[in-house]
């Protein structure tokens, strides 16, 4: 596969970015760029999807960031294209002008087809990700794609290439795509539509196992195997399997009751007090400190605040 330039082509300087973040989440996505780039106007936005005008042209694009921490991924917007058949946007897609640029002149090593999340995770029995209909119109794409790199085949769905330019396909509506690129210069960037590739596995005994695996994934720290972690509010258990599928060893906190099969582990250890309450000789020897209480954050940030601050070894 062609190596893609470092450098973003010399006659392109997009004015409007894109971000995908989860559904439901736009408001405070909006609220944190006032404050953190009061730069940008918004644009056209859809539930997990939001676009915006930078002030002027970028100058630089492939090393742009947006100040975010609700936005899964972002780049630059090029093209909407509106058609009822899927195979006339594919084409619509390669003849829009805008694509060009990044195409001919950034050669881009990936395109991504993906979908904008329409649910909030676990409503309906969805997950963020990629759907049918994206790895479709992905292979299609790539069927089409004027750049022989870009033919190739790819697991659809999974990574793109490290320090390159993508091209993002987005299914918005039905009969509605949204055209884009970005470029791959972190981890996460490389994740289509910036979700995780996680899954949920057979054994889990909760939805919080997905949380704690995407939290890992996505903060990428440094945790080796066999090091300590403390969990606050582990019940019933499925953070604490993630964590120990990751080769911890886990201390959970919680006064409800935890599922035998998490209770049975051999790396697991239950401490059956409240989280408020619970000594600080708990972190004798920890590594890592975790949260996941059902309450309001404040309430959490209180209470690791005042174990990791207590003097006294109860």
């Amino acid at each position: 596969m062609a190596d893609a330039s470092p450098k973003s082509p010399d006659n392109w300087r997009p004015q409007y970015m894109f971000a995908a973040c989860q559904c439901g989440a736009e408001p405070a996505l909006k609220r944190e760029l006032a404050v953190r780039a009061p730069n940008l106007r918004l644009a056209y936005s859809r539930p997990g999807f939001v676009t915006l005008k930078l002030p002027a042209p970028c100058e630089s694009p492939h090393t742009a960031t947006l100040p975010s921490a609700f936005a899964r991924t972002f780049g630059f917007s090029l093209a909407t294209v509106r058609n009822d058949r899927m195979q006339s946007r594919v084409a619509a897609d390669w003849a829009a002008p805008e694509a060009h640029t990044p195409v001919e002149h950034a050669r881009p090593a990936d395109d991504r087809g993906w979908q904008r999340d329409v649910l909030l995770p676990g409503e309906d029995d969805f997950e963020p990700g990629p759907t049918a209909l994206a790895v479709a119109a992905e292979e299609m794409l790539r069927a089409a794609a004027p750049v022989p790199a870009l033919q190739r085949a790819s697991d659809s769905g999974h990574f793109s290439p490290r320090n390159r330019w993508v091209l993002d396909v987005v299914l918005i509506e039905p009969g509605e795509w949204f055209v884009g690129c970005h470029y791959t210069a972190s981890r996460t960037a490389c994740w289509p539509g910036g979700v995780p590739p996680v899954e949920l596995p057979e054994h889990a005994v909760s939805r919080a196992y997905l949380k704690m695996a995407e939290a890992l994934a996505w903060s990428d720290l440094p945790m080796s195997r066999g090091e300590h972690i403390v969990e606050l509010g582990c019940a019933p258990g499925g953070a604490s399997q993630a964590l120990l599928d990751a080769g911890l060893l886990v201390t959970g906190v919680d006064p409800a009751e935890v599922d035998p099969a998490v209770l049975q582990h051999p790396r697991f250890n239950h401490v059956r007090a409240r989280a408020a309450k619970a000594p600080k000789r708990l972190l004798d020897g920890a590594h890592w400190l975790a949260a996941d209480m059902n309450v309001a954050p404040k309430y959490t940030l209180d209470v690791v605040e005042s174990i990791v601050g207590r003097k006294e070894s109860a």
